[in-house]
């Protein structure tokens, strides 16, 4: 341990003050948009930037401690591949607590521009087993965001109908569309939110959304409680091993990274998108028995669709 320690300081010694120089000059708010914009670039389909970003903005305002953390936490920082993942859990193993965050260089795996990154979200400290206990409820922060659009020309779809045609068609709703996002965050483990968005042209407290909104979205989750890993009520989504038989969030893909084919699963994890489709509605848990973790969940919604007969008729010559 010595030897590690004076290793350390020799080599702090040697490249300190150019990586301290570069650390200095890291904004949080760049390194996220440059995540992000990666992320999106590499995404087989549509991304989930609002959980995304939660997400990158949570740790940032609260960095996860590199000594004390898991593989599952580190996972939530999807720009880590698995090897730097596993280099990092396995460098606190061999070689004790990290001393200062500075000796991330030291870690197989991570270039400068790999520790420039992950920065903003990490931290480098001693906890004790109370520390580690955090109350449910204790540090949250509320998040409310309302945004609202609408079409600066007036088109036909929104004004009365004619005189002549009283039965052309038209939006039952105005040209208004409203989005809606309230989210409730806890460094530990409580997470609760709603999502509601109204789409130009469709109906709002009235008519076939007397609810409100067209896509109204309710999402609790709750982590580490006794047995219970995790607990997710309302809208969530499931992502087992490789998507083969159950996988309802975003898949990622084109990563020059070769080992980023491989998808990363995170079992039964809230869902706070406006897709309308892809998530399941219900409640789940995943309990820990041993060394294993066993995961149920039930879910039950209703799926919109048109009916069309896609039979050809007429004989093919």
């Amino acid at each position: 341990m010595h030897l590690k320690k004076l290793v350390i300081c020799f080599t702090i010694g040697l490249w300190g003050f150019s990586l301290h120089a570069q650390i200095s000059a890291i904004d949080p708010q760049s390194i996220i948009a440059d995540i992000v914009e990666e992320i999106v670039a590499n995404s087989e389909d549509d991304v989930d930037l609002d959980a995304l970003m939660d997400d990158l903005v949570f740790f940032a305002e609260n960095p996860i401690n590199i000594n004390s953390t898991t593989r599952e936490e580190l996972g939530r920082l999807i720009f880590l591949s698995d090897f730097q993942i596993i280099a990092l859990i396995d460098y606190v193993k061999d070689y004790g607590p990290f001393v200062t965050i500075y000796e991330l260089q030291m870690v197989i795996g991570f270039d400068h521009n790999d520790i420039n990154r992950l920065i903003p979200f990490v931290k480098a400290e001693t906890e004790t087993e109370q520390d580690k206990r955090i109350p449910l409820f204790k540090w949250g922060k509320h998040d409310l965001f309302i945004r609202a659009r609408s079409l600066a020309e007036n088109q036909v779809g929104y004004t009365p109908p004619p005189i002549s045609n009283p039965d052309a068609s038209r939006y039952k709703g105005n040209k208004l569309g409203l989005y809606t996002r309230y989210s409730y965050r806890t460094r530990g483990g409580l997470q609760m939110g709603f999502v509601g968005e109204k789409d130009p042209g469709e109906e709002f407290f009235k008519g076939s959304n007397p609810y409100g909104f067209d896509h109204n979205s309710f999402h609790l989750q709750i982590d580490d409680v006794g047995k219970v890993k995790r607990l997710v009520v309302g809208d969530f989504n499931a992502t087992f091993g490789q998507g083969l038989t159950m996988w309802t969030s975003t898949s990622f893909g084109k990563s020059p990274d070769p080992m980023g084919v491989r998808k990363r699963a995170n079992g039964l994890t809230r869902f706070s998108s406006t897709n309308e489709n892809e998530f399941l509605r219900g409640a789940g848990a995943t309990i820990k028995v041993g060394r294993f973790d066993v995961s149920v969940f039930g879910s039950y919604k209703y799926i919109d669709a048109n009916l069309t007969d896609s039979l050809i008729d007429g004989v093919s010559i």
